[in-house]
Formats: structure tokens, sequence, C-alpha cells
């Protein structure tokens, strides 16, 4: 099958399923077209992703420019595995088509990014600028990248590209911006996040499930996936935007749902603003000390 047939085929199936949840909803409901806003929940971005993932196959289609780029040799080879190392650096821009992926923190003072497994040749390391570009073509099960970063380093900007694989953050993870994208993978952590100014997270039918995050401006688009926060600090430490299509939203002890339900609360002495828009999915929004 084409390419450009399959993408097709993958946006028919993800409007599909959103078009069904809402005219279900909506009929339940006595609503009417008019209260359903799909544009603003961001599906051409998801469905971008996933296309590169169920479209790609084993073809060399990159994204990026990589005539412009400053690629990475290893360091280090053997049979199953590849080591890559530059000096630490502002930014991260990584996409996967479906990798396994893991951040860990390291008592050394260069970046470290080691690949195994399957497909090794499908995936592009390079500098550009003072940004690490990091991205993966094919489908594969059995690659998995770590990347090892030194102990209290902050970067500038980080974005995560998934299509359709893992990301963990196993270790403290400090960064001013974090931008993470999930078409139909998943995200999760296990050591604290601190993104000291914008936070933003996308997700299509994917699962993203983060706790102990240290954040002050956050923004949540959600498709038909599931998104799982557990913020350090109090509600009332934000202003809220909320939307919903036909999904839910819990914030705290509260809960917001039904065709075309939007809320502003506004919170005195708020230190930063949630701006939470759901389609037909879930996002939950809990607090910890």
């Amino acid at each position: 099958m084409k390419k450009s047939s399959k993408v097709m085929l993958l946006t028919a199936a993800v409007v599909g399923v959103v078009g069904i949840g809402m005219s279900i909803g909506g009929v339940a409901m006595g609503a009417t077209i008019a209260g359903l806003n799909l544009s603003k929940y961001g599906f051409d971005g998801i469905v971008k992703q996933t296309a590169k993932y169920i479209s790609l196959d084993d073809k060399d289609d990159w994204e990026q420019d990589w005539d412009e780029i400053t690629q990475l040799e290893p360091v280090e080879t053997d049979n199953d595995k590849e080591i890559f190392e530059t000096a630490p650096i502002s930014d991260l821009k990584l996409s996967l088509s479906g990798d396994e992926l893991k951040f860990r923190s390291y008592d050394g003072d260069k970046l470290r990014i080691e690949v195994s497994g399957s497909k090794k040749d499908k995936i592009r390391i390079g500098t550009e600028d003072d940004s690490l570009i990091l991205e993966t073509t094919g489908r594969t099960r059995d690659r998995e990248i770590t990347v090892s970063y030194p102990k209290n380093v902050r970067f500038k900007e980080t974005s995560i590209e998934v299509a359709a694989g893992t990301v963990t953050m196993c270790d403290e993870f400090r960064t001013d911006d974090l931008d993470v994208s999930v078409a139909a993978g998943e995200f999760t952590n296990t050591g604290k996040i601190r993104a000291a100014s914008d936070t933003t997270i996308a997700v299509g039918t994917g699962n993203v499930e983060l706790s102990e995050l240290d954040i002050n401006n956050l923004e949540v688009d959600c498709g038909i996936g599931n998104v799982d926060l557990g913020i350090l600090g109090k509600e009332a430490d934000y202003n809220y935007q909320i939307s919903c299509s036909a999904g839910n939203v819990d914030i705290g002890d509260s809960s917001y749902s039904g065709v075309g339900h939007n809320k502003n609360i506004t919170n005195p002495n708020a230190k930063g603003n949630m701006n939470l828009d759901c389609g037909v999915g879930n996002i939950t929004v809990d607090f910890e000390k």
C-alpha cells in the first residue's frame, strides 16, 4: 500500500472514532453539532506522527534535513550496541517512530546515547547549533535507546515526539521548556521532572502518566487517549482554562465533562496557568506535596 493511502486510512480511522464518540455523546446529552469544535484538539499533528510509524516501514524517510546537521559517529561499537557522545548541549530534539527510549542521569560530563537492538541503521544522531537531534524511522519493537546526561544538568528546550514507542524518564530531569507529543505510544517517569517555564503535552490515542511534576505553566491537548499527571503543589497554585468536547477532565476532587463543556477558574496568587483541552479522552490532574 502506498504511503499516502495509509495516511488517509489512518486519518479516516482517527476522525471516525472521534466522530462516533462525539455523536453518541451529543445525542445522549441533547447537544447539537454547533457545540463541538474538533479543530482545537490538534489532531493533524497527532495523525502525522502516527502515520510516521505505520506507513514508513523500512524506508529512509527522514523528517529532519540531515544535510544541515552534523551527524555523530559512534565512539564504541559491537555486534549489538553503538554508543555516541557529545559535550553537554542546550536543547534536545528527539523524534521516535517506534522505539524504547530511556533517560538516565549519571556521574559523567558528556551527553551519552546508547543504541542497542535491531535496525540501528534506522537511527540518526547529530548536533545543530546547540541542539542534539535524534530521529528514528521504521518499525521495530526491540530497538532500545538510552540517553544519559550529567547529574544536575538543566536543558533549555526539550522536545520529544513519539509515534508509537515508549519513553521513560528514570531519574530527575531538569529543563526550562518541555514539549511532549505522543501519537500512539506511552510516556512515563520514575524520577522528578522540573520544567521551569512551559510544559506542553499532546496525546492522540496514546498514554501519558507522569508524577512528581514541578512545573509552572501547562498546556494539555488530549484526543482519544489518556493523560494522568501528578503535580507538586496545590490546586490553588494555578489558574485553569478547561475545555471538553466529549471527554473528561478531573482536577483534584473536581470533575468536568460533557459535550461542549468550557470553564475558566481563577485563583488569587496563582503561580501558573493550566490550559486543558480534552476531545473524547481523559485528563486527570492530581496534586502531590
